[in-house]
């Protein structure tokens, strides 16, 4: 048990929103687990209308090291600003408290992070299903350490392998000081966020260890039909696009197509193209043309072969560029298939 006169290396940050109580539970319980001992746990209930919060204060009072703060809901990003306003920590961790991570996941990444001074830690996750886990291994080397300017080919920490989460880092508190999440974003306000932290970005530092446990849930906020999602993405990408204008930065422009091509991708599998949008396909079609004919799609869409994508989302983007909705809507398809298969 930490004391009151030791020092907090770690401060986890947990925003709380609506979470089944079993998975809050498991998740806290991963975190008071830890072999790290000297770290706090700050769960933020963001004005979650069930029984979140009186779970979280039961929580509390079973351990010193969790801290509860309750809040009107204000999102995610709120919630984690009002986190990182409480943190004490000499670093900085996020985790979903719907997720859980291994007990020596703050030991390994703190103890990397002081012994090779590094201003973030990564680590890669396990995607977890009802009945099965799945690896998400971006690199398969151990231990890659990136420095800023000397663009190492084969790490660079601004792959939406890594760029696009808060959780399964490790940050400096003094390296993302005066960084906050943009309240206004609902898509993708990880990676403005990142985007932001990464322009003081010396030395990072990755783990090829499945520490994080992402829990897939088919009601995930990312994985619903939402018809704002456009408007939402596009005030995303002017937010980095405004970034990028005090840092061009190669690697920067280009992990800015990357998300751009991949929101694209997001916008015709969650948007478009599914059973929930009422218009028939041939307005699906036209809507798609739309969007495609929109900045920065268009341009990304134009020039795709220079983005850090899969080979198949890069198929789909060339179908794109040459206006073959049908056979993007096919893609589509098949991978909504596919992943129905994996779970």
């Amino acid at each position: 048990m930490i004391q009151a006169d030791n020092p907090i290396l770690v401060s986890v940050v947990v925003p709380v929103y609506k979470i089944k109580e079993e998975y809050l539970r498991a998740c806290v319980g991963s975190l008071l687990e830890q072999s790290l001992k000297e770290i706090e746990i700050i769960l933020v209930d963001d004005g979650s209308p069930d029984r979140c919060g009186k779970i979280c204060d039961k929580l509390a009072e079973t351990d010193c090291r969790i801290r509860v703060i309750h809040q009107r809901n204000k999102g995610v990003s709120a919630a984690r600003n009002r986190g990182m306003e409480q943190a004490r920590g000499k670093y900085l961790s996020f985790v979903d408290a719907d997720d859980w991570i291994d007990p020596d996941t703050l030991a390994e990444a703190y103890r990397n992070g002081i012994e090779r001074q590094a201003d973030i830690v990564f680590w890669c996750y396990q995607k977890e299903y009802a009945n099965r886990s799945v690896p998400a291994v971006p690199y398969p080397q151990n231990g890659l350490i990136y420095h800023a300017g000397e663009g190492i080919e084969e790490f660079d920490p601004f792959f939406m392998g890594l760029l696009g989460s808060s959780w399964g880092k490790l940050y400096a508190a003094d390296v993302i000081k005066g960084c906050r999440y943009d309240e206004r974003l609902k898509n993708g306000e990880d990676v403005e966020f990142n985007f932001r932290v990464y322009r003081g970005l010396k030395k990072a530092v990755y783990l090829n260890r499945p520490f994080y446990h992402y829990r897939q849930l088919g009601n995930s906020a990312v994985r619903n039909y939402n018809p704002k999602m456009m408007e939402q993405y596009g005030l995303t990408l002017a937010a980095i696009e405004s970034d990028l204008n005090e840092n061009r930065e190669e690697r920067f422009i280009a992990a800015f197509h990357t998300f751009t091509g991949l929101c694209y991708l997001l916008l015709a599998s969650q948007l478009v193209f599914v059973k929930e949008n009422p218009a028939p396909f041939r307005d699906k079609r036209r809507q798609m043309r739309e969007i495609t004919d929109t900045e920065p799609y268009r341009s990304v869409i134009a020039g795709n072969q220079g983005i850090h994508l899969s080979i198949e989302k890069r198929v789909a983007l060339f179908l794109a560029r040459r206006h073959s909705f049908f056979g993007l809507y096919c893609l589509v398809q098949i991978k909504k298939i596919l992943d129905k298969s994996e779970k």
